[in-house]
This record gives C-alpha cells, sequence and structure tokens, in this order.
C-alpha cells in the first residue's frame, strides 16, 4: 500500500487533510486487479498495531508460523514436482518429433536438406528443456530450511522489545525494517501482517534498542525467513 494525502472543505470553510493508505495496484490498474480502494492511516495504523499486539501476546505463534512455513514448503515441492512431470513430457514430445523426421529422411533422402534446420531446433530445445528438468531435480532435492518455535519466539521478543515505549512516529519507522506488506480487509476489519527477517532487518531493529542490549540471533546469518500472521 502507498500514502496518499485529500483535502476537503468543511462546510464552515476549514480545509481538513486527511491521509489514507491505498493499495497500489489499485490505484495504476484499478479494480480488475485490486477490490480495495483506501483506508485512513490512523484506522490502518491501529489495526497493525493492534494485530501485532495479538501476535506477540499469543503463546502459540510461534508453533503457528512454524506449520505455516512447513505447509508452504510442502506446496512449493507439489509445484516443483508438477513442474518436472510437464518438463519430462515436453522432452519425451521433442524426442518423439525428431524421430519422425529422421524416418522421413531414412525413407525419402531427398528431403534432408529440408529437414535439418528443424531437426537441429528440436535438438536446442530439448537441450533447454534437460537443463531446465536438471534445475527443478536439484530444487527438488532441497531440504526444508527448518525454523524452531524457539527461533520465532526470540524474533519475536526482540519485536516486542524494540517496539515497547516508542511513540507513533518511531514505531512506523521501526514497523518498515521488517513489514513487507499489509493486507486489510476493511469491511471486517481484519489484518494480515507480512513480515520479513534477515540480518540486516535485525541490525536496524538493534538501533532503537537502548544501551549494550543489542540482540543476536545466529539462526537468520545467511537466511532469509518470512511469514504472515
Amino acid at each position: 500500500m502507498i500514502a496518499s494525502n485529500t483535502t476537503n472543505t468543511l462546510k464552515d470553510g476549514t480545509r481538513k487533510r486527511t491521509r489514507y493508505y491505498s493499495c497500489q495496484a489499485f490505484r495504476s490498474k484499478g479494480s480488475t486487479v485490486c477490490h480495495a480502494n483506501s483506508i485512513r492511516d490512523d484506522t490502518a495504523e491501529s489495526l497493525v498495531a493492534e494485530k501485532l499486539n495479538q501476535v506477540l501476546s499469543d503463546p502459540n505463534v510461534g508453533q503457528k508460523v512454524v506449520q505455516q512455513m512447513e505447509k508452504r514448503w510442502a506446496g512449493q515441492q507439489r509445484m516443483i514436482g508438477d513442474l518436472m512431470t510437464n518438463k519430462q513430457r515436453g522432452i519425451t514430445e521433442l524426442a518423439k518429433k525428431k524421430q519422425r523426421l529422421q524416418t522421413t529422411i531414412d525413407e525419402e533422402p531427398s528431403v534432408k536438406a529440408d529437414l535439418e534446420p528443424r531437426i537441429h531446433q528440436l535438438t536446442v530445445e530439448q537441450v533447454h528443456a534437460e537443463r531446465d528438468l536438471h534445475e527443478l531435480q536439484e530444487r527438488s532435492r532441497g531440504k526444508s530450511k527448518g525454523l524452531l518455535v524457539d527461533n520465532v519466539d526470540q524474533l519475536l521478543r526482540l519485536v516486542a522489545g524494540v517496539i515497547s515505549g516508542h511513540d507513533t512516529k518511531t514505531l512506523k519507522h521501526i514497523y518498515q525494517l521488517f513489514i513487507e506488506s499489509v493486507t486489510f480487509d476493511r469491511q471486517k476489519k481484519l489484518v494480515w501482517v507480512h513480515m520479513r527477517f534477515d540480518s540486516d532487518v535485525i541490525a536496524g531493529l538493534n538501533e532503537y534498542t537502548e544501551g549494550t542490549s543489542k540482540s543476536s540471533v545466529p539462526f537468520l546469518h545467511g537466511r532469509t525467513v518470512a511469514f504472515v500472521l
């Protein structure tokens, strides 16, 4: 979402400026891609703060995040499996086409010069498809970078400690460090916060901690953790 301002003139002539958050896709492409128009900034920020408070006070949130990430991983593996099946099917079809053309040449050598360019093209396509299949196979053999419940709890304890006691303006800057996007259901007043953490985010959060209470999150070194709550 992106911020924008509107100015209205009240009945008494007073000009009132109101700040909104609007869906960026809606503003650029209209209702064909997004039906959510805009939400007042104070309403949006209140909903986000309320949701974060709920998340940070939920003793089971770590388990929920781990389950969410495991489900996402399983879905990605299923998608890779489907892509591998389709890619193998395409490779088989290319091989059949090449074989049919070669059979035609064997039966009628006079057409060799006409068909060889097509065979070469199919061979190039097959090589590219086999390369793609190999990459998919490598991805399918990868292991899930499992996240422990304690890891999530450690992250959220850090967030809770950082946001505690700051004014609204400072909180906005802190939120921008780890919140990638926010999804609102304005009618139902529901909000989903998309969060992302890596070593740079932790370093940014530590800038808002006092004294020597800088936090280290070893399991994040060299990796990124993202989830929605």
